[in-house]
């Protein structure tokens, strides 16, 4: 009691002998420390003296640009409380620094006319920092992203503006002290939507969720990361070279984790770089939608899985829809698994749509399975249980030059209970020239009431054949 009140005192102190330009958030000399000493007396979330959020833009021919605050930071929360702003916008154009202060959700954003100290289809960069104000410490950004609807700040024309993201993503910007440390529970649609359909959009060399700054960061809340970049799809837009990344030490994640962070990102540019990865220390239960559409539809021809790329391998029970479509619809000549890609093995417990649609239509010249790629063989018996759809057109209208099954795929061999549609069109309108059933691919032995369950082995090579589809 005593120390918790000399602690109080301290801050007290501290308070009365602030300038009072720094209490007002001007950007003085010494702020900066003096909420330092703050942080560390455990009033405020401690912010990095450089904390900033720059992004570029061109101001297209209306001269002028709206910086989005659309972000659903912590919606699913009840009751919700849209993130309040608190900014500092340096617009990049020699006009004076501005202070915009309001809350998340709206869809008119921050305006700004270029018109007036800069020129139409201009390229600017803007820097946008707290105003250094006791209430913007934590979760600072919060508020800052698209959503995807198409009015004001939303509209098309305005996201199009968009050429660049520069700035390394922090805790600090989303997070409170307490969320930082899991005191608090994590924020819910942190960091989901805020680039949806930029299509002219790039990723600087620095930018990535900052590694040092999310080390010892371990759980994440629902939609992470959702739909973060869908629908980039300009033929600039690609992950940089060998830096960004998803914070590695997350080992808990919520529904929705990653899904449909990469959808849609059809320009030939794109593709994984060599470092990105699903975090590896995810282990035993994760939510439903796990990379659900994480790269679904992305056919250009540059695009194709790095070495490293996994599904977390300590994972044994998922939810709905596990990886559903996570690569369905890519179909580049570039296209294939990576040699380590699998299907956590350990899993014993599946819900709807495990693997469902997992790489249809991927027919490119270069795509076949690894020599590793399997459902998970420990669904068996009474133990492990599987919903509808397990396997349902996982590899469906799959071929090319190079496509085959690989020496152990198989069904889960010791499975006894099915639901609909188990596997059902599973490599329906496949094949190739190269295409044949491995020697160890057997249908599970099911009793009579789960062969007559609806789809169970519907089509399960239908349609096979020999020469490859037309790519559209």
């Amino acid at each position: 009691m005593k120390k918790r009140f000399a602690v109080l005192l301290t801050v007290l102190m501290i308070i009365l002998l602030l300038p009072q330009t720094a209490l007002a958030g001007e950007a003085e000399d010494g702020t900066q420390e003096e909420l330092q000493i703050l942080a560390e007396a455990g009033v405020v979330s401690p912010l990095d003296a450089t904390a900033e959020f720059k992004i570029t833009i061109n101001s297209g021919i209306d001269a002028s640009f709206i910086l989005p605050t659309s972000s659903a930071l912590n919606s699913a929360d009840t009751p919700y409380t849209p993130t309040p702003y608190d900014w500092n916008i340096n617009w990049g154009d020699g006009s004076s620094v501005e202070h915009g202060t309001g809350t998340a959700g709206t869809n008119k954003g921050i305006p700004h006319n270029y018109g007036v100290n800069g020129t139409a289809n201009a390229p600017y960069t803007i820097t946008i920092t707290p105003a250094n104000t006791l209430t913007t410490a934590e979760a600072w950004l919060g508020a800052f992203g698209f959503d995807g609807g198409n009015k004001d700040a939303n509209a098309t024309a305005n996201k199009d503006k968009v050429t660049g993201v520069l700035s390394p993503i922090t805790p600090q910007m989303t997070r409170t002290a307490a969320q930082i440390t899991g005191t608090d529970p994590a924020p819910t649609y942190e960091w989901a939507y805020t680039f949806y359909a930029c299509t002219n959009l790039t990723m600087g060399p620095d930018f990535t969720f900052d590694k040092d700054a999310w080390n010892g960061v371990n759980t994440v809340g629902d939609y992470f990361a959702a739909s973060m970049f869908e629908q980039c799809g300009g033929n600039a837009f690609t992950m940089n070279d060998d830096v960004f990344n998803l914070p590695q030490s997350i080992t808990t994640v919520g529904d929705y984790f990653a899904a449909n962070m990469f959808e849609q990102c059809s320009g030939n540019a794109f593709n994984m770089n060599s470092v990105f990865n699903l975090p590896q220390g995810i282990s035993g239960t994760v939510g439903d939608y796990f990379a659900y559409h994480m790269f679904n539809h992305i056919p250009g021809d540059g695009f194709t899985m790095n070495e490293i790329f996994n599904l977390p391998q300590g994972i044994t029970t998922v939810g709905d829809s596990f990886s559903e479509h996570m690569f369905s619809y890519s179909f580049g000549n570039g296209f294939t698994m990576g040699k380590v890609f699998n299907l956590p093995p350990g899993i014993t417990t599946a819900g709807d749509n495990f693997a469902a649609n997992m790489f249809e239509s991927c027919h490119g010249n270069a795509f076949n399975m690894n020599a590793v790629f399997n459902l998970p063989q420990g669904i068996a018996g009474t133990v492990g249980t599987v919903g509808n759809n397990f396997a349902g057109c996982i590899f469906f209208g799959c071929s090319g030059e190079a496509f085959t099954m690989n020496a152990v795929f198989n069904l889960p061999q010791g499975i006894q209970a099915v639901g609909t549609g188990f596997a059902d069109r599973m490599f329906s309108q496949s094949g190739g020239q190269n295409f044949q059933v491995n020697k160890v691919f057997k249908f599970p032995k099911l009793n009579q009431i789960q062969v007559d369950k609806t789809d169970v082995f519907l089509g399960t090579f239908s349609q096979l054949h020999a020469t490859m589809p037309l790519q559209t």
